[in-house]
């Protein structure tokens, strides 16, 4: 299992798959204040995604199964 955090350390991203214009996760996690992109440190490669609309600025931690960030 490959787990990603961001920079920031407010995502956490667990069995990480990285496509064309999109990073597919299995578990996505956001924790409060997230906010609408961070940056993700894959093999040494700085990433830029766009998180989901109901983790930006989310009050409580927020999980996503199955989801899919779209690149920068």
């Amino acid at each position: 299992m490959k787990v990603v955090k961001s920079k920031c350390e407010n995502v956490w991203l667990f069995d990480v798959e990285k496509g064309d214009s999109f990073i597919k996760a299995g578990l996505a996690c956001f924790m409060r204040g997230c906010d609408s992109t961070t940056t993700l440190v894959m093999a040494n490669e700085e990433i830029t995604v766009s998180l989901p609309f109901r983790a930006i600025g989310s009050a409580i931690p927020t999980r996503v199964v199955n989801a899919r960030l779209p690149l920068q």
